[in-house]
């Protein structure tokens, strides 16, 4: 499932054992030759070891290195790592952070000593010694003078970022919802002449997603297919992710049957990563921004930390005082983010800078590059190098007023502006999944009274709790992560 290669150096000679040769992602050049796509590859040559990573460093690639033993082990899987080790500690602050915002913060990964590789660059080991060199993120772009030039250029840099990922044939599969990111790639490769073979959605035949997507498939005369959610309990599902994603997101679980039944296809599909954390930013806002410009980091932090997946600072403290792993306090993780956030203070638009090089990058991608990463032909034009940093270049103030995605979408596809994003009213569960849930309830229940003993009493007031506030429910998901997580250490 995964890939993993150590090198160690004795006696003048250097041996590597396990996967000599990797590559993930998709190279896409742009018209003079340059990198424009999300690629990744490491390899061996017998001496030298060199891995390189994309753009962004969205594709998820993690090492050790022992400076005095001089061995290296590098893989697509921080418990790999962490286990090929047979000794590791928590980072108390990174798990801080990750138990606040259900991701982790720049290069920092659970564990002491286990570091993310950062975007953009190179890794060379030889004879013992490890040379870490890191590039640009990003070319310099001239940022827009007016709304109408942002929104002229973004138009114009999607477009070209479709072309430059025109499939070479009819076998694209392409996952549909009711959102403007996947819209916009299927109406741009109808333009291309370049139509999937299939649409599919997963979900319930009531919700919006399925009603919007089967709404346009039948207007565009495509076959459409509809993946039920998993039949697969709560905790098994829970289990299967977090191996998957390296414990490093809490987010998404319903989608694994997607990606499944995708990887399982075959075939490629287009994926929208990347635009969401760049131009529609919900945690983008005057107040957020004033927070972050004017250094009120602890005030910041909690505001973003309300509008992100994990839980309540209030189920935070009580959930420390029962964990199994350490959990840094507010303020220890609000000195952690410190350089991270002098980082993007500066930029046009701060937070959505910060949001693509870390919720992006550490969680949302691990969905097409954890999840399904043996698949080398998925498409992912919000990716494009020339459309992010355009992207990051409209100033945040603009973005308060004014929806670049939605205008972008309705002045390219006008034939295709009458249909809403979303139909409103309630969705009604489907009859046929009570037995899921039920089960999956029971099974849940299970889990916390012997595997998360812990965190028992807990879980009950959170069951109490959510029918109140169904956002607490988030509470149950971080318990069990922090339990799941701490069993990999107790093994390794």
């Amino acid at each position: 499932m995964f890939s993993l290669i150590r090198m160690t150096s004795s006696n003048g000679e250097s041996l590597a054992t396990g996967d000599l040769v990797h590559q993930s992602g998709s190279s896409v050049k742009d018209e003079v030759g340059a990198e424009c796509g999300v690629h990744g590859s490491w390899s061996w040559d017998g001496s030298t070891f060199i891995l390189k990573t994309d753009q962004y460093g969205y594709l998820p690639y993690y090492y050790h290195h022992d400076p005095v033993s001089g061995e290296l082990v590098v893989s697509d899987s921080p418990q790999e790592v962490a286990s090929s080790l047979g000794h590791c500690r928590f980072d108390s602050r990174a798990i801080g952070f990750f138990a606040r915002s259900g991701f982790m913060l720049g290069d920092s990964t659970l564990y002491e000593g286990v570091r993310r590789a950062s975007a953009n660059s190179t890794l060379q080991w030889s004879a013992g010694v490890l040379h870490v060199t890191s590039g640009e993120v990003g070319p310099a772009t001239d940022q827009p003078r007016s709304v109408e030039e942002a929104l002229d250029g973004w138009i114009e840099r999607f477009r070209v970022a479709m072309k430059r990922r025109v499939p070479t044939d009819d076998s694209i599969v392409m996952p549909l919802s009711a959102g403007r990111d996947s819209r916009m790639m299927l109406l741009e490769l109808n333009r291309l002449d370049s139509i999937p073979r299939e649409l599919v959605t997963i979900g319930s035949r009531a919700n919006d997603d399925v009603r919007i997507a089967r709404l346009i498939a039948d207007r565009m005369n495509i076959p459409f297919r509809l993946i039920s959610p998993t039949r697969l309990g709560w905790v098994d599902i829970e289990k299967h992710r977090h191996e998957l994603c390296g414990f490093e997101a809490i987010e998404h679980s319903w989608l694994i049957p997607l990606w499944q039944d995708l990887s399982r296809n075959g075939s490629g599909w287009f994926d929208g990563l990347g635009c969401g954390a760049v131009i529609r930013n919900s945690v983008n806002d005057e107040f957020a921004l004033d927070l972050l410009r004017s250094k009120r980091d602890s005030d910041w932090a909690r505001l973003f930390f309300t509008r992100t997946a994990a839980p309540s600072e209030d189920w935070i403290d009580r959930i420390t005082q029962c964990s199994p792993v350490p959990i840094a306090s507010h303020g220890e993780v609000v000195d952690f983010m410190q350089e991270e956030l002098d980082h993007h203070r500066d930029r046009p638009n701060p937070i959505t800078s910060f949001t693509f090089h870390n919720w992006g990058r550490r969680s949302i991608a691990l969905n097409p590059f954890g999840i399904c990463r043996r698949t080398t032909s998925i498409g992912v034009p919000f990716m494009d190098r020339d459309l992010v940093e355009w992207s990051l270049s409209i100033p945040a103030e603009w973005c308060f007023d004014h929806d670049i995605q939605t205008r972008a979408c309705h002045r390219l596809y006008p034939g295709f502006a009458d249909v809403p994003f979303t139909l409103g009213g309630k969705s009604n569960r489907n009859p046929r999944h009570r037995m899921t849930r039920l089960l999956s309830y029971l099974q849940r229940k299970r889990f916390f009274r012997t595997e998360a003993a812990c965190f028992r009493q807990l879980h009950d007031q959170v069951v109490d709790n959510s029918r109140a506030n169904p956002a607490s429910f988030r509470a149950v998901t971080l318990m069990a992560h922090l339990t799941l997580v701490d069993k990999t250490v107790a093994s390794a």
